[in-house]
């Protein structure tokens, strides 16, 4: 550009050097520091040229003129540069670069388990590339119901799980200019992203538990617990657990159904066996939906059984036998019953009797499970010789055995079939003389 200063009248020789002082306030160069009007004339010039510059704008050069004349003058520059193209200020890293992210996470590789209600944390701020002089703030969402939520706090990400299935999230950064940033380059920029979200449902394990683990026998209920890991959902099918028992219980076999929830319990009455033993031990073992391995649970049972006896039983009237005669029905008692058949013999107290095993016959008794009693049928057995030739009889005493257990003793009278039968007064007699130890004193005579 080409600045004039211009006198308001020819200069004179005696008007001297008129000369007016140039600066220059930009990026503009002066082709002389003044201007010299000479004398004969009525102006001078001077130019002024705009220097290069980096910038990608218009701008000012300003001319300040002092001395025989002061004035400030405004050129306006045009830029020449050509605007560059606006960059991408923000932009996303690529899926190798992000997938170990993931990993690390817990939503992405083979062993990965998001279940409901799991969270994940994500730096988001690792997934983007941000140029200098722009900073960047986060945003997260999901399209399906499969993530309940995210939320975000500065640059790190929360995922939570919501129910079974596929989803996909979206974390989108935005890039907001700072100061100073390089003119040409937008304000803001966006970068999104994406990654899907496998929510699996925890695979199902049922835990099964005892209370209490040991009791005394008829002493109540074993509560039997099956819990689940997490609640029972409609995919699941039907929850079961089976129980196998054994021991002295109402019911050996059991099913706890986990229809909905997370648990289910049972009961399980215990039993008096009938058995006498230091301890009966029930076993527990649970098989079914949600258990790998069957668990087996044993239960101690103190015995509170008493020692079963027996007594041996005969009728009052029918303590003298005659060989081949009728029998005398015997019966014995077992306090408490038996818990399973039970064979009871009868066998003869050699230490009373002057009777022998061969004198008499008795089968044994059986007295079935469950039962308290049983009889037989004793008799004198004909040996066809007189055992005294006195008329005297023998005596015969017997008693039950079973489960090496002695019951009480029953004493009968065996006669001769040679010998008359006696009155009975004369047998009343001879029956109390005979217990008093006249029959002894009478075989030594």
């Amino acid at each position: 550009s080409t600045i004039t200063a211009m006198a308001s009248r020819e200069v004179a020789d005696s008007d001297g050097d008129v000369k007016v002082d140039l600066e220059v306030i930009g990026d503009g160069e002066l082709s002389a520091a003044s201007i010299t009007i000479a004398a004969g004339e009525m102006m001078g010039t001077a130019t002024v040229t705009a220097t290069e510059d980096d910038d990608y704008e218009d701008e000012t050069v300003t001319v300040v003129a002092t001395g025989a004349g002061s004035a400030t003058l405004t050129i306006m520059v045009a830029d020449n540069d050509e605007m560059p193209e606006p960059t991408n200020v923000i932009t996303a890293k690529s899926s190798d670069e992000i997938y170990p992210m993931l990993m690390a996470a817990g939503l992405a590789g083979d062993d990965a388990m998001f279940n409901p209600g799991m969270m994940a944390e994500l730096d988001a701020s690792m997934m983007f590339d941000v140029m200098e002089g722009y900073s960047a703030s986060f945003a997260a969402e999901s399209d399906a119901m499969n993530v309940a939520s995210t939320s975000t706090s500065g640059g790190m990400v929360t995922v939570t799980a919501g129910e079974a299935g596929m989803a996909h999230v979206t974390i989108t950064a935005t890039a907001t200019m700072a100061s100073g940033v390089m003119p040409g380059q937008p304000a803001t920029n966006v970068a999104t992203v994406m990654f899907p979200v496998n929510v699996v449902n925890t695979p199902l394990a049922i835990t099964v538990s005892t209370d209490p683990m040991d009791m005394v026998e008829e002493g109540g209920m074993i509560t039997v617990t099956a819990t689940a890991n997490r609640d029972v959902l409609a995919d699941d099918g039907d929850v079961e657990v089976m129980l196998t028992i054994t021991g002295a219980v109402e019911m050996n076999e059991m099913t706890i159904a986990i229809a909905a929830g997370s648990s289910g319990t049972a009961m399980v009455q215990v039993l008096d066996d009938m058995e006498v033993a230091p301890l009966a031990d029930i076993t527990i073992v649970a098989t079914g939906s949600g258990i790998a391995t069957p668990q087996t649970f044993t239960i101690s049972v103190t015995e509170n059984d008493s020692p079963r006896t027996f007594t041996l039983s005969a009728p009052d009237d029918m303590m003298n036998l005659v060989e081949g005669g009728d029998g005398v029905e015997l019966t014995v008692t077992a306090d408490p019953a038996v818990s399973e058949d039970t064979e009871v013999m009868i066998m003869v107290d050699r230490s009373a009797s002057t009777a022998g095993a061969d004198d008499f016959t008795a089968a044994a008794v059986m007295i079935s499970a469950g039962e308290t009693s049983g009889t037989t049928m004793l008799m004198a057995t004909e040996d066809d010789m007189p055992d005294s030739g006195h008329g005297s009889p023998e005596m015969l005493v017997v008693f039950a055995m079973a489960d090496n257990t002695q019951s009480n003793t029953v004493s009968f009278y065996i006669w001769d079939m040679a010998v008359p039968a006696l009155p009975v007064i004369a047998q009343l007699l001879l029956a109390a003389f005979l217990a008093v130890g006249g029959y002894r004193r009478y075989l030594r005579r």
